[in-house]
């Protein structure tokens, strides 16, 4: 049997830039969560890593491997390499819709293949799998972006949220035999998930929205409402639930389908709404219907090919965002980018 790895061998890989695809299969186990919408377990594992001493860190590796990038993904975070005299300052937060674990056999983000893309603009992603809007306004790491007066700030949240944070049963009413087709989806779902739905959009006012109004900065917000997922039988975040309420999905398809594109819309209409409110500051990005029901890679996750189709979508919005004129008026009124901070 080959001699294990140690912990500081791996750590000191991950630092250099030396960790391969390779050591990811042999040394991590990533698989979805099913406690929590959206999120990722990341494990050491212990059949080739010596963990002596360190288990409670193997048992949980997601802080360490949070820092492993993308191989040719996300080399301009946050550098001052790029930039020029029409170079946008862009930091993304979010959840899983704008960065996934880097491991071998997970498709990249609309965010990835953006960064991938894009070589005038510096785009710092300060996002992470599994968060809630919670989470992204307790950190706030995202304001001192905001404050160096970055042109555009790309917003993913509330599909953890809105889901019932891992607990999508506890919003759906139980299997009724007198209810089985697409048409009768709304029957399903719950007040609580509309009560959900209206925490959410209010965080969202009073927490990002208004505190962004008041300090009069040039960045305009970007977010969308996310594709209408699809579940699968017996899936980690929602066939699995929609299967304890007796919704099959292998028997109820077109029905299960229905039931998650009704909850899809509804945030969709909330998101839309704040638009509506906040023209000149918050701008909506509608995905719903880009990727088909074959194209999903794990449930709520697209495969690479929907991620690029998501990431044409977003670029046509950042353009038009940014070629508006009231973006140009509030560049010349307040203060211009400053040195752009580097990522943590």
């Amino acid at each position: 049997m080959a001699a294990k790895i140690s912990l500081a061998q791996i750590v000191q890989k991950i630092q250099t830039g030396a960790l391969t695809d390779q050591d990811k299969r042999q040394y991590f186990v990533v698989e979805p969560d099913p406690a929590r919408p959206m999120n990722f377990r990341i494990f050491v594992n212990a059949e080739n890593v010596d963990i002596a001493g360190l288990e409670r860190l193997a048992q949980n590796a997601d802080p360490l491997f949070a820092s492993i990038t993308r191989h040719g993904r996300g080399k301009h975070k946050g550098k001052a390499t790029k930039g020029g005299a029409s170079a946008r300052y862009i930091v993304a937060k979010g959840d899983s819709w704008f960065r996934l674990p880097h491991f071998p056999g997970i498709p990249g983000t609309m965010i990835d293949v953006l960064q991938e893309q894009d070589t005038t603009d510096t785009i710092v992603n300060l996002a992470h799998w599994g968060d809630t809007l919670a989470d992204m306004l307790q950190s706030g790491d995202f304001w001192q972006y905001v404050d160096a007066d970055y042109d555009l700030l790309l917003f993913s949240a509330g599909g953890n949220d809105i889901l019932g944070g891992g607990n999508l049963a506890s919003m759906l009413n139980l299997f009724d035999p007198g209810h089985t087709k697409a048409s009768d989806a709304l029957y399903y779902i719950k007040p609580a998930f509309y009560t959900q739905l209206a925490a959410v959009v209010a965080n969202l006012e009073s927490g990002l929205i208004a505190p962004l109004k008041n300090r009069r900065k040039k960045t305009q917000i970007v977010m969308h409402g996310y594709d209408y997922v699809a579940p699968f039988p017996n899936g980690p975040w929602i066939g699995g639930p929609m299967a304890q309420n007796g919704l099959n999905v292998q028997d109820y398809q077109p029905l299960c389908l229905a039931i998650v594109r009704c909850m899809i819309d509804a945030y969709n209409a909330s998101l839309a709404g704040l638009a509506a409110k906040y023209p000149t500051l918050f701008h909506y990005l509608d995905l719903r219907g880009t990727v088909a029901a074959n194209g999903w890679w794990i449930e709520m996750h697209a495969k690479e090919a929907g991620a690029q189709s998501y990431e044409t979508k977003l670029k046509a919005l950042i353009d038009k965002v940014d070629a508006s004129p009231h973006l140009q008026a509030r560049r010349r009124l307040y203060a211009p980018v400053a040195a752009p901070v580097r990522a943590a």
